[in-house]
């Protein structure tokens, strides 16, 4: 009798841990994020939390003339399609943390004549800095990728993308130099900044760094910048922004 009623109790705790087990599965995959918008009226359907990997479809039917409009989840472009009668329909799948919709809008009717002379805007940089010790300075490191666009007094449009890397050693000694890169190149630092999902660091728990080195990155959006760092990160984000500076660095190769 003893050994039976023995035999109910260990049964009974692995069905109990078992369940326990799916419910934790269950309720981990029905975790909803975080929605905000510029102005949740303008949207169609649009609700304040979404399920990870859900798909979600807005309508936004306020269209003025002469107007363009883009629109961005946490920086980024989205899919979108234009119709006479329902105005734009927007879809995109919701990431694994809070999130912001943006539209921005352009009035095409407004004339830009072409500006003669150079633009640059900074599209990645990667930046380490290490502590600074009593005897000398921190020793920094910076690489960026900048896009570069020279137009000349014709209108006539060159665009190229350069890498610029700067080396601040212990003892004050600076070293800067620039190579040419492959125009665009920024795409694949994109891929990056989507696979370890960069644009939700700044909802993450702040984490300190056991070797005193500091890393960040810097990356252009549709709407501005984001920078991020191990100050702030996820347990694999040092990785992210190793391979950031890898793909970087492969530049200066080329």
């Amino acid at each position: 009798m003893k050994k039976t009623m023995k035999i109910i109790v260990i049964i009974t705790a692995v069905a109990v841990g078992v369940a326990a087990l799916f419910g934790a599965l269950s309720s981990s995959g029905n975790e909803k994020y975080k929605m905000e918008y510029d102005s949740k009226d303008l949207y169609r359907g649009a609700k304040d939390s979404y399920k990870a990997g859900q798909k979600v479809t807005l309508r936004f039917p306020y269209v003025a003339t002469d107007t363009s409009y883009s629109f961005y989840l946490n920086g980024k472009a989205i899919d979108n399609t234009y119709s006479d009668l329902g105005g734009y329909k927007l879809e995109f799948v919701m990431p694994p943390y809070d999130a912001k919709l943006e539209c921005v809008t352009k009035n095409d009717m407004v004339y830009t004549p072409p500006t003669e002379g150079v633009e640059e805007s900074l599209l990645y940089e990667y930046y380490s800095a290490t502590a600074a010790t009593p005897d000398g300075m921190a020793e920094t490191y910076t690489i960026g990728l900048y896009f570069i666009s020279e137009t000349d007094a014709e209108g006539n449009q060159e665009d190229r993308t350069e890498l610029r890397v700067t080396e601040v050693k212990s003892d004050g000694t600076k070293t800067e130099n620039v190579y040419d890169a492959r125009l665009y190149g920024s795409y694949e630092c994109d891929l990056i900044a989507d696979e370890y999902h960069m644009h939700g660091w700044d909802t993450m728990r702040n984490t300190i760094s056991e070797d005193g080195l500091l890393v960040a990155v810097k990356f252009k959006t549709g709407t501005g910048y984001i920078r991020v760092s191990n100050e702030c990160m996820p347990e694999n984000g040092r990785e992210g922004m190793g391979k950031i500076r890898m793909i970087l660095e492969g530049y200066m190769t080329e």
